[in-house]
């Protein structure tokens, strides 16, 4: 993983995407937190830190604190792909007045309040 973001930067990339979005019974997923913790030392190691961001795409995100915690880590972004698919195949269990479009906006929004506070 630190090997292939150090050959992604060589070759002109300056975002980097951690994901653990293509698990399989062949692909097991590191967890978000000890892969991004671990690029990001490795870059910092090498010098390359500050030439790529890193952005995380987790299931594993779902509170403030995990949030908060990945940014803590050199995250510069993090999309928390089951948490908003969750909203979405909430739909039925919303009040009738809240689509899942305003679901996610209404969590995206509670998440930047409880990262600024």
């Amino acid at each position: 993983l630190c090997a292939s973001a150090v050959d992604a930067i060589k070759t002109g990339h300056n975002i980097l995407i951690i994901t653990d979005c293509h698990v399989s019974q062949d692909r097991i997923a590191i967890p978000a937190l000890l892969a991004l913790s671990a690029v990001h030392h490795h870059l910092v190691r090498e010098g390359l830190r500050t030439t790529a961001g890193l952005v995380v795409e987790t299931g594993t995100a779902r509170e403030v604190h995990h949030f908060a915690v990945l940014a803590g880590y050199g995250a510069e972004a993090v999309h928390p792909y089951l948490a908003l698919e969750t909203l979405e195949a909430m739909q039925d269990e919303l009040p009738p007045k809240l689509t899942a479009e305003q679901a996610r906006y209404n969590y995206i929004k509670a998440v930047g309040k409880g990262l600024s506070k």
